[in-house]
């Protein structure tokens, strides 16, 4: 009784997301509202919380920078190009304060951001500066009366802009381009690296952390964190096709780096599933997935640092 509750709920569940997903695909703003994942659980996050969660990311960069043996002040001047910063520029003001000269920060969805929060995010982040780090940021924020936010000289805000759509974005300026569990929303990963490549300029970095276990959208994700392999290619692409949500594994997305001319530098798994819940899960994956390596299977997160070659 208890599994065919189980499976009842299962079969809502889909039939929610396959909704979902059409309603997204004829709805700018359903989109902006039906974001999973790391854009809608940042924008829960207090204040406080939210400034750790910018501060952690922005130290994933500064580790990636150092695989790649650069240090801190590789960044004074630097153009960097933030995909998927959510609902506030945080990331993108920490940045500036280690001295990068601009930070453009697109993201794929509709605008996310959220004015009035923001001010508290940055006068927080501002305060955990040193006097010199305070400086820099100080020009990327408009001062008051003049209005809140930041000063797209020092950061520019692209919404409702695809990593794999950023022509606006002129080839080979980008010193460095990263991202935070954005890679996920891409259904065209290779047309994403290809861009990456596009405006880095040579011997520039890329740097991406990228989750790679269920997220929103899959029925009790938090508990089955492979639970996005069991369905099949086309009820997968009926669930979320509107809204990105690639289902690639490690060793994919490191393949489509490399074949897309970006060369690896590093590639840190940062979460791993212990291999008896893999053995458990394997026999409940769709297809293929059934097949792929142990690695493929437990590697939830991982960091990819690459570089553009000259």
């Amino acid at each position: 009784m208890n599994r065919l509750i189980d499976r009842g709920k299962s079969a809502l569940a889909v039939v929610r997301e396959v909704g979902k997903n059409l309603v997204m695909g004829s709805s700018g703003m359903a989109r902006a509202r039906s974001r999973m994942g790391a854009g809608r659980t940042m924008a829960a996050l207090d204040v406080p919380a939210a400034v750790a969660r910018a501060q952690a990311i922005f130290r994933q960069y500064l580790v990636g920078l150092a695989e790649a043996g650069w240090d801190r002040g590789r960044l004074r001047g630097a153009h960097v190009v933030e995909i998927g910063p959510g609902p506030n520029l945080a990331v993108a003001l920490q940045f500036i304060a280690a001295g990068a000269g601009r930070v453009i920060a697109l993201d794929r969805f509709p605008e996310l951001r959220q004015r009035p929060r923001e001010i508290e995010i940055y006068a927080r982040l501002m305060a955990s500066f040193s006097a010199e780090d305070r400086v820099l940021a100080g020009r990327a924020l408009r001062p008051a009366g003049v209005g809140p936010g930041v000063d797209p000289q020092a950061i520019s805000y692209l919404g409702d802009c695809p990593i794999e759509a950023s022509g606006t974005i002129a080839a080979a300026t980008a010193d460095l381009v990263v991202s935070h569990v954005a890679l996920e929303y891409v259904w065209d990963l290779d047309a994403a690296v290809a861009a990456i490549r596009r405006i880095l300029r040579p011997g520039g970095l890329s740097i991406h952390v990228c989750s790679l276990a269920s997220q929103g959208g899959v029925p009790d994700h938090e508990d089955r964190p492979l639970g996005l392999l069991e369905y099949s290619p086309r009820l997968w692409r009926l669930m979320f096709s509107n809204r990105g949500v690639n289902r690639v594994r490690a060793s994919e997305l490191r393949k489509r780096f490399i074949d897309g001319g970006l060369d690896e530098v590093a590639c840190t798994v940062l979460q791993a599933l212990p291999l008896a819940q893999v053995q458990a899960a394997r026999p409940l994956l769709h297809g293929a997935f059934a097949a792929l390596s142990d690695y493929d299977l437990a590697t939830l997160r991982l960091r990819l640092v690459s570089r553009k070659l000259g």
